[in-house]
C-alpha cells in the first residue's frame, strides 16, 4: 500500500514552513518518529537574507540559499542562489530519513521539478514507501509538475483564513495513520 502524501501549498510568506514546524513539534511531543528536512527564512531588519534548512531529526542546520535576485541568467526572476554543499547535505539527510512515521520535505521546488537537480533524493525517498505519512511543501505554480510524479496526493492550499483548519486536518490524518 502506498502511504499518503500531503502537499502543503500556498503563496510566498503564507506560513507553510511555520506550519511544518508545528506539525513536527506535535509529532515529536507524541513520540511519533519524525524525520526529513525543513526550511526557515532568515530575516534581518525586515529583509530576507537566507534560507536555512534543518535536519528534522537532529536539528542540525545548513545555509541552503542566499537572497540574490537576478542571479539565474536562465530565469532572472529567481531570487535565491543555492549552496551546492547544502544541497548535497540535504540529499544525505533525506536518504537517512526513512524508515519513519512522518516524513517532512520542506520544500520541493523548481530545482527538483524543473531541472532534475536540488534535493532530487526526495523522489527516491517518497517512492520508497518507508513512511506512514509524508508532508511535502510545494509552491502553487509547481503543483501540476508534482502531481505528474505521484497519484496519491492530497493538496492543502494554505491561506490566511484556513491555517487552523489545515493544521487540524493534518494532525487528524497523522493521528489516524500512526
Amino acid at each position: 500500500m502506498t502511504p499518503p502524501i500531503c502537499i502543503l501549498s500556498g503563496e510566498e510568506n503564507i506560513g507553510k514552513s511555520t506550519l511544518c514546524k508545528q506539525i513536527i513539534e506535535y509529532g515529536k511531543s507524541r513520540n511519533i518518529a519524525v524525520s526529513g528536512i525543513r526550511s526557515e527564512l532568515e530575516i534581518v531588519n525586515n529583509q530576507k537574507i537566507a534560507i536555512n534548512s534543518f535536519n528534522v531529526k537532529t536539528d542540525e542546520m545548513m545555509n541552503l540559499a542566499v537572497y540574490f535576485p537576478g542571479w539565474d541568467k536562465e530565469k532572472s526572476e529567481r531570487k535565491w542562489k543555492f549552496n551546492r554543499e547544502a544541497i548535497n547535505w540535504g540529499n544525505d539527510v533525506l536518504r537517512r530519513s526513512v524508515p519513519t512515521d512522518l516524513l517532512i520535505i520542506d520544500e520541493i521546488g523548481y530545482l527538483e521539478l524543473e531541472k532534475g537537480e536540488g534535493w532530487n533524493e526526495c523522489f527516491n525517498v517518497l517512492e520508497s514507501n518507508q513512511y506512514q505519512l509524508a508532508l511535502v511543501v510545494i509552491r502553487p505554480e509547481l503543483l501540476t509538475l508534482a502531481s505528474k510524479r505521484h497519484e496519491k496526493i492530497s493538496v492543502y492550499s494554505l491561506q490566511k483564513n484556513n491555517r487552523k483548519e489545515i493544521e487540524n486536518k493534518l494532525i487528524d490524518k497523522l493521528n489516524r495513520l500512526v
